[in-house]
């Protein structure tokens, strides 16, 4: 599996260099395997939407806070996950 132990290095150019090994370590096992390669992604891909299910408390929760914050529940949680 790609990046199963992760890459490391002493610098930036080392890590660069595991990094692009895995990769194409990744490429030749899908080829051997004949899997095709994933389609790349580019930003029209992403709508800006997606659905996250919780417990119904947790929902309440979050809805009281950003209530009493003044914002949607959209906004406090967009807020949220941009500090992650």
């Amino acid at each position: 599996m790609l990046f199963d132990g992760g890459v490391h290095g002493s610098d930036e150019a080392s890590v660069y260099r595991e990094l692009c090994d895995a990769a194409q370590e990744w490429i030749e096992a899908l080829h051997q395997e004949g899997v095709p390669l994933p389609r790349a992604r580019n930003l029209a891909d992403y709508t800006g939407k997606f659905v996250v299910r919780v417990e119904p408390v947790l929902h309440q929760r979050l809805a009281l806070k950003a209530m009493a914050a003044g914002e949607s529940l959209n906004q406090l949680v967009a807020k949220t996950l941009t500090k992650a």
